[in-house]
């Protein structure tokens, strides 16, 4: 590569709009990578196998009729929960690998989001978030932080401010060995609520990480409700025996939890979709399966019929994560669909699974009020390896979002009746592919510039 057209490529990856408190934070090696493949690349549209890998085409296999798969944003490093503010503001968490919360603003209303903003620096995992009377929320692996009167402030955001933390005194819970992120949501009393998932695949009785974890097992395999308002913070129990839950809604008529959970890996157990009756319920993890069996090593005085029957089994070791209703924060929802349908990112088995479960997709499904369970999107494999995993969905201008931690992207699912497109590969949209460390970058409406250090947190 030419030293014209390699920073012909840093010119190009200026476009990105980023706002940040203090030092910004800089991209990831893969987004780094990817800046300077697009220098050779061809234009957007042109044949997949010499584009910037695994970003210009989305590989699906299926969809429902009468829809259609395009992007709302590329280059969103291990994209994971997702909210939406009043002013129509996508924020999307991200665990490990990146240390900020990104803001997506589609300002031409042309369904790709066309500017970015960081939100935070040094958070760790900040996998859960949620917009409570116009503050943004994060929920990392050890603490809860709120951001002000965000949606105002993207250009500058404030300094975050703790909520809740983890600690000796407290009854927060701490990061365990496994199902440590965190995911949030607000229901319509006010109060946060967040699933503490168990560290282990099966048993409570053999809890991981030592005295850390033991001494939270309580919360652990719970759903919690969190009084962010108090001081101290208020934690209640309103869900046991949930094994691992990371996606919740609530209902937009009666006001019920529902929530997605993971079935046992090892087991051969569907997710499930449940719903919260009454405070308290116990949905069976640790004590009984769906066939009301007593699970081993924990456990064995609890009468398994007094275990809550989800309302719908899922698949077997599909991942199933993320969910909502079809009604969004701008009061749109997705044609075809009555307003008490769910919608459910199915991020997939665990690669370690058997062929024939893999190969049954990575997908975004819904279930109706009649309770059929159907698929909207289903995405293809490439080599046996898949390129998209499903992690949340939101719903924005009538379109369904889905965040994909794997594919660092945010795509739209969108309605188009008769005007579908033939071949569903949708392009790539021309938005920034980053920069590289110590070249400037344009930050908030291009009116000023930043230097971007070379560590990534």
């Amino acid at each position: 590569m030419t030293r014209s057209r390699w920073h012909g490529a840093l010119r190009r990856g200026a476009g990105r709009q980023v706002a940040g408190r203090g030092r910004p934070e800089p991209l990831s090696l893969a987004v780094l990578l990817c800046a300077l493949l697009a220098a050779a690349a061809p234009a957007v549209g042109q044949d997949a196998s010499t584009a910037c890998p695994g970003h210009q085409h989305i590989p699906v296999a299926f969809v429902k009729s009468g829809f259609c798969v395009g992007f709302f944003s590329s280059d969103v490093l291990q994209a994971r929960q997702l909210a939406i503010g009043s002013k129509g503001t996508v924020f999307v968490g991200a665990k490990a690998g990146r240390s900020f919360v990104l803001a997506l603003k589609d300002t031409s209303g042309n369904g790709i989001a066309d500017r970015r903003y960081l939100i935070g620096t040094r958070l760790r995992s900040p996998n859960g978030v949620a917009i409570h009377g116009g503050d943004l929320f994060v929920a990392e692996r050890n603490r809860i932080v709120r951001f002000n009167g965000i949606e105002a402030r993207l250009e500058t955001p404030p300094a975050p401010v703790v909520v809740a933390v983890s600690g000796a005194s407290t009854r927060f819970p701490p990061p365990c060995a496994g199902h440590g992120e965190k995911y949030i949501g607000f229901g319509p009393d006010g109060k946060l609520y967040m699933p503490v998932g168990m560290p282990l695949d099966r048993s409570l009785g053999l809890l991981a990480d030592g005295a850390r974890c033991a001494s939270h097992r309580d919360n652990v395999g719970t759903i919690l409700r969190v009084s962010v308002g108090s001081d101290p913070v208020g934690l209640e129990i309103v869900a046991r025996g949930v094994r691992n839950s990371v996606g919740l809604d609530f209902h937009p008529v009666t006001g019920k939890l529902w929530f997605t959970e993971n079935g046992h890996d090892s087991r051969n157990v569907p997710d499930e979709l449940n719903v919260l009756n009454s405070d308290g319920q116990h949905f069976g993890f640790g004590y009984c399966d769906e066939k009301g069996d007593v699970d081993t090593g924990y456990g064995k005085d609890l009468d398994c019929s007094e275990v809550v029957a989800p309302v719908q089994n899922l698949r077997v070791n599909g991942g199933s994560l993320g969910m909502t209703f079809n009604r969004g924060t701008d009061g749109s929802s997705v044609q075809g669909f009555g307003m008490d349908t769910v919608f459910i990112a199915e991020r997939g088995p665990h690669p370690n699974r058997p062929e024939e479960e893999r190969r049954k997709g990575y997908r975004v499904t819904f279930v109706d009020g009649s309770r059929s369970y159907g698929e909207l999107v289903r995405f293809a494999r490439s080599g046996g390896v898949a390129r998209v995993r499903p992690v949340d969905v939101e719903i924005l201008g009538g379109s369904l979002l889905v965040s994909d931690d794997v594919g660092d992207a945010v795509y739209r699912i969108e309605h188009c009746g008769s005007e579908c497109p033939d071949v569903v590969q949708a392009n790539r949209p021309p938005v920034a592919r980053g920069t590289l460390p110590g070249q400037s970058l344009q930050v908030g409406d291009g009116a000023r510039t930043v230097n971007v250090s070379s560590a990534f947190e």
